[in-house]
């Protein structure tokens, strides 16, 4: 793509960005015991129905090069979910996108959704605002998120 656009230098300088964050990611990934779980929640809620994250997703790509995992499963990447899927779930972490968080305005207005309120996530909590574009497009930012990402995934966590 830098040598279609003219722009090789830029692209060098992003590619070693990138592949600097990716070995990182990968070393930081060796010092945790724990794979927790994480449910990420794309958008808000209607009729007490969640859109999720499952496990054929980008998105769990990402958690699990961030050492998580994510305990939904499904035929499609995201699926509209019941609260209790979420409930029986209990996921150590809870992400919400940045529309449904923003909408819903704190992780206290998110405790009181249904089937958040009894999970480890909300008892601990472990409830966070992640941006949507970070959990679904790869690029050159990639492993700059997964960082982020380790970070609160491992949060108060056990480390070797």
């Amino acid at each position: 793509m830098g040598k279609y656009f003219g722009k090789e230098k830029a692209a060098d300088s992003l590619n070693a960005k990138l592949d600097a964050d990716m070995k990182l990611a990968e070393e930081a990934l060796t010092k945790y015991t724990e794979k927790p779980k994480v449910v990420v929640i794309h958008y808000g809620r209607a009729n007490n129905v969640y859109l999720t994250m499952t496990e054929n997703s980008t998105t769990a790509d990402l958690i699990r090069m961030a050492g998580g995992t994510i305990p939904i499963t499904g035929e499609r990447g995201m699926m509209q979910l019941s609260s209790e899927v979420v409930a029986k779930s209990d996921p150590d972490v809870i992400w919400l996108t940045d529309y449904g968080y923003d909408r819903l305005g704190s992780s206290e207005e998110i405790k009181s959704l249904p089937g958040i309120a009894g999970t480890r996530a909300a008892t601990n909590n472990r409830i966070y605002r992640v941006e949507e574009h970070d959990m679904v497009y790869l690029g050159p930012r990639t492993g700059e998120v997964i960082l982020m990402l380790q970070e609160l995934i491992h949060r108060n966590g056990k480390t070797q």
